[in-house]
């Protein structure tokens, strides 16, 4: 239930911050840092996979501070324009030529009004006069010039279109072209689109507006939150009829393209695409259809940055000085980068870029049909992809370290950055790349702080309860496996060591209080390192008696020779401490230790008052009971036969098989001898002759057993276990088991 708890916690978490994306991801809610930190992401993908090269498909015949120079300030004049237009065509046969100018007014020439004032006045009463007047005053008039100029031509004049009410009482200064499509065609047509909606505009003089090809704007009424021009509207509405760009009329021109129809998203009503027809251009062959949003915009295909396209100073043109090979068989725009005009835009690929190389780029992507674009379904990648990373992060996370959580983030972004790039890249499709990263980020950080919060508090509980118990080792080691530690009770294979001082109570007498404390402390520190050493648990001190386990609460396969280990341990700390002891004039200590291996039942054992973490059972009484009995064999250490099967390792000696105070089954006992590889040839010569010395004793070889314990016993006189065996002999001699007699003895006492 606690694990599962811990669980849902996560999911939770993860879940808020995915709902939270999800919500941002469809619009129904704005995050502005996620918008501003996708346009830079947008801006470094573009800069990144852009085809850098010059397309000398489109020209731009620049007014530049060069050609100001030569042909004086701006504005020049009609005929001026006019004869730069005619020696586009003529001189040099572009295919089409586009203004990113306007020209609102008609120009006031000084001498053209005082030529009209004499020809309504007395001269023009006279036929000769009055045809001298006329064609002076004509040859003043720059408007028809620049409109004979491009007449007949294909020639798009740009106009610009605002949101900004006009102080014209008919909403615009100067006259637009024909639009695309009237507003009663659209309603006919059943479109309903939310196209970028204008209020007034700025045209140009109805001769030129009548003379022209066509008209197309050139404002931007999309400019992104930052004043970056990412997007252009194709076309836009003003007094309800639709009006093209200028970069699209030119195209059409150019290639003698229909107009455009409009496209739907399959099984949506969200705009999807903008259909041309009869495409002439040889490398745009068929019907095309360009990508775009919701508002007829799309999302500007820059190259590279400024300076794509081939640039001819309008001066060079006007003086024959242009390069007609550049120029020939070229679309052409019109425009000016002069400072001082004001026509400079800040894009993703430049701060300061050349309105005019903005539509080139338009009339490029539109040459190549190279556009991105975001459709309807970008967002169901997003939040598809958010699902995938939200539940790997989840599934991955909790089941690795500090440092395979970084390597899970790295892995995320890194997979969420390819995965946006092969959409960009192979599919010419935007789709958001900092939500997913920012979501992926937030998620880490919520699922780390949650599992270090969850971690941390398991860390002070486990150091609440074990700490007395168990070396800090040993909790940190629990810390990091993640494995459940349950203080409820359970039964588990385990061994236990019981360890008592011989003759505390005459040891007691002997001393003072204060000095049978230092005693003890000195005593006891070494063997409970001895113990933690050996990933033993502390379950109590009991006076001079020490008692602890192996097995929990951390598992440990190998508890019985870590018991092993630690009591041979203790015995030489305890070796150690003796000199010590009799230099501060403190007596000698002797301590028996006894270890038993089985299954024991451990966990929080007590009443409402207090609690312990401790271990019961048969086997944890087994383990007493040896202990106590080691001073009758006279050793210090005495195992079971269940220890000696757990730890093969070491070398025993078999000392009895007995029926312990409290338990009818009987059971071998064994006193450790030492590590199989620390054993000398004599003491395993002399270990062998004892095994055969009791296989005779129980076997009621009397003699034969007699004489081998007394060869022993004058080999190792302090060793007691000889004398016990050749005491029993002389007993059974007089008073026989039996034949059914089993070998075992009965202590009576603990």
């Amino acid at each position: 239930m606690k694990n599962w708890a811990i669980v849902v916690g996560r999911v939770a978490l993860v879940l808020m911050a995915l709902l939270l994306f999800a919500l941002n991801a469809y619009g129904k809610i704005k995050l502005p840092i996620t918008d501003r930190l996708e346009h830079i992401a947008y801006d470094v993908r573009l800069r990144l996979t852009m085809p850098n090269k010059v397309d000398k498909r489109v020209v731009i015949v620049d007014v530049d501070e060069y050609s100001l120079q030569a042909e004086g300030q701006w504005p020049w004049s009609r005929d001026k324009i006019g004869r730069l237009v005619s020696k586009l065509f003529d001189d040099s046969g572009v295919r089409a030529v586009g203004f990113d100018i306007t020209f609102p007014e008609p120009e006031n020439r000084g001498g053209e009004a005082v030529l009209r004032q004499l020809y309504d006045g007395p001269l023009g009463q006279f036929d000769e006069t009055r045809q001298l007047l006329d064609t002076a005053r004509q040859e003043q008039n720059t408007d028809a010039a620049l409109a004979k100029a491009v007449s007949g031509r294909e020639v798009v004049l740009g106009f610009t279109l605002s949101q900004q009410q006009s102080i014209e009482s008919d909403g615009g200064v100067g006259a637009l072209g024909e639009p695309v499509y009237q507003s009663s065609e659209l309603t006919a047509a059943g479109i309903e689109v939310d196209f970028v909606t204008a209020t007034s505009f700025t045209g140009n003089i109805p001769v030129l507006v009548e003379s022209a090809a066509a008209s197309g704007f050139f404002d931007n009424l999309l400019v992104d939150s930052d004043g970056v021009f990412r997007r252009v509207p194709l076309v836009e509405r003003y007094d309800g009829a639709l009006y093209e760009s200028l970069a699209l009329a030119l195209y059409r021109r150019a290639v003698n393209s229909s107009r455009p129809a409009f496209q739907f998203a399959e099984g949506a009503e969200r705009l999807g695409s903008v259909e041309l027809e009869a495409v002439s251009l040889k490398t745009a062959d068929g019907d095309q259809r360009i990508p775009v949003d919701d508002k007829a915009a799309i999302l500007v295909p820059y190259r590279g940055p400024m300076g794509q396209f081939p640039y001819i100073s309008a001066t060079d043109v006007l003086n024959d000085e242009a390069d007609l090979e550049v120029l020939f068989d070229a679309i052409v725009l019109i425009g000016t980068t002069a400072p001082g005009l004001l026509d400079l835009r800040v894009t993703p690929v430049g701060r300061t870029f050349a309105g005019v190389e903005v539509h080139a780029n338009i009339v490029s992507g539109l040459l190549d049909n190279r556009f991105l674009q975001r459709p309807s379904y970008a967002g169901g990648i997003e939040l598809t992809w958010l699902f995938i990373v939200a539940l790997l992060l989840l599934l991955i996370i909790p089941r690795v370290g500090a440092f395979g959580d970084v390597l899970v983030l790295i892995a995320a972004i890194l997979a969420t950055v390819w995965l946006n790039m092969w959409f960009w890249r192979e599919q010419g499709v935007v789709i958001a790349v900092v939500s997913p990263l920012l979501f992926s980020a937030l998620a880490f950080v919520l699922l780390t702080s949650y599992d270090y919060f969850i971690e941390s508090r398991s860390k002070r509980k486990l150091s609440r309860f074990f700490g007395q118990y168990i070396p800090a080792e040993l909790v940190a080691e629990m810390n990091a496996s993640g494995q459940e530690i349950s203080l409820d009770g359970q039964s588990r294979d385990m061994s236990v060591l019981f360890s008592d001082v011989r003759g505390f109570t005459t040891i007691s007498e002997s001393i003072n209080p204060t000095e049978l404390t230092q005693l003890m402390n000195a005593f006891l520190t070494p063997i409970t390192k001895a113990i933690h050493d050996n990933r033993g648990t502390i379950d109590k001190y009991m006076g001079d008696a020490v008692m602890a386990f192996w097995g929990a609460p951390l598992d440990d396969q190998q508890h019985a020779s870590h018991a092993l280990d630690a009591g041979f341990e203790m015995l030489d700390r305890l070796a150690e401490l003796q000199p010590q002891f009799e230099a501060r004039g403190w007596p000698a200590i002797n301590i028996g230790i006894g270890i038993n291996s089985g299954e024991m039942n451990v966990g929080n054992m007590g009443s409402e008052f207090r609690v312990a973490y401790t271990v019961l059972g048969d086997a944890v009484n087994l383990g007493a009971r040896l202990e106590g009995i080691t001073k009758q064999y006279g050793v210090q250490f005495l195992v079971s036969e269940y220890t000696v099967a757990e730890a093969p390792e070491y070398v025993y000696r078999e000392l009895d098989r007995v029926k312990v105070k409290g338990k009818n089954e009987p059971v071998s006992i064994y006193e450790p001898v030492a590590h199989s590889d620390k054993m000398s040839a004599d003491d395993a010569g002399r270990l062998k002759r004892y095994e055969a010395a009791l296989a005779s004793y129980r076997q009621q070889q009397w003699d034969l057993a007699e004489a081998a314990m007394q060869s022993l016993a004058g080999e190792e006189p302090e060793r007691m276990v000889y004398g016990i065996y050749l005491e029993r002999i002389e007993q059974y001699r007089n008073a026989p088991p039996g034949e059914d007699w089993d070998g075992v003895f009965t202590h009576t006492t603990k």
